[in-house]
């Protein structure tokens, strides 16, 4: 617990003392946090297992004035008494710097295992986020791969027939709007379930969005944008209402006003997704 205490003290002038010394590294042990001793000769004796001559003796040396030693406080002394009517009870000079230089090593092992712990963790984090992305990367290929193998079979006509209606993306629609509502702070409105009625609505939609695959992807993303825009589709606004994908949904009415910028812009005019 001193151990940077007691180097410095095998460099001053009590290193050749050994007795004086090894007392005084005792007093600095049973002193309290103001560095005091309150307490008799005999009671040092009883409390540190030496002889009462020699606790005597060494607290004699240590009340004496040291030219050599580094603090000149006191005339170097390394103790002097609490109370000048009593022969006993002494204040050791410079305990405060003793303390704060305990303190500043107990801060640096904190620090040096806090650095450490943050190290390990970052490394940890490092790790897992390279086998996340090389997982996400493989599910992306994956399921790149099916929804192309999809797009084909939708594509193929046979002569006479009329071409099919476009698949809508159920799951992948429902996550994005999720992902936005989270950004947008509308965790309330996010999607947990969906019923087959608005399944079939979104179906709807999904056709009113575009002649292509990216022309209702690009029609989807502005309107998302919109939200951002909108003050009153937030809830932020008198009324705190705020939209829900079964609004947007509900008709072709509700997402082309959104579309359109129909409710307004405020705060967040410029937002991405």
């Amino acid at each position: 617990m001193y151990a940077k205490i007691f180097a410095q003290i095998f460099d001053s002038s009590l290193a050749e003392d050994y007795v004086t010394r090894h007392i005084f590294m005792d007093l600095i042990v049973l002193a309290d946090p103001e560095g005091q001793l309150d307490m008799t000769y005999e009671a040092i004796a009883r409390r540190t297992n030496v002889p009462l001559e020699i606790v005597q003796e060494s607290i004699h040396k240590l009340c004496k004035p040291d030219v050599n030693s580094r603090v000149k406080r006191e005339r170097g002394k390394r103790l002097v008494p609490l109370d000048a009517e009593r022969s006993w009870g002494w204040q050791i000079v410079n305990y405060k710097m003793y303390r704060s230089l305990k303190n500043q090593i107990t801060r640096r092992e904190y620090m040096r295992l806090y650095m450490q712990k943050r190290r390990a963790e970052e490394v940890a984090r490092v790790n897992t986020s390279k086998t996340s992305k090389q997982n996400v990367s493989i599910r992306s290929k994956q399921k790149k791969e099916a929804y192309e193998e999809e797009k084909v079979q939708q594509t193929y006509v046979e002569p006479g027939k009329k071409p099919p209606v476009p698949t809508c993306p159920i799951t992948e629609v429902l996550g994005w709007w999720n992902i936005v509502a989270a950004k947008l702070g509308l965790a309330t409105v996010r999607v947990k379930g969906f019923a087959e009625s608005r399944k079939k609505k979104l179906r709807q939609r999904w056709q009113e969005w575009g002649e292509t695959d990216e022309e209702r992807i690009a029609t989807f993303e502005t309107v998302l944008k919109k939200i951002g825009e909108s003050d009153f589709l937030r809830g932020k606004e008198k009324g705190n209402w705020r939209i829900d994908f079964a609004f947007l949904i509900e008709n072709d009415h509700n997402w082309q006003k959104v579309h359109r910028g129909g409710f307004g812009e405020g705060e967040g005019k410029q937002w991405t997704i």
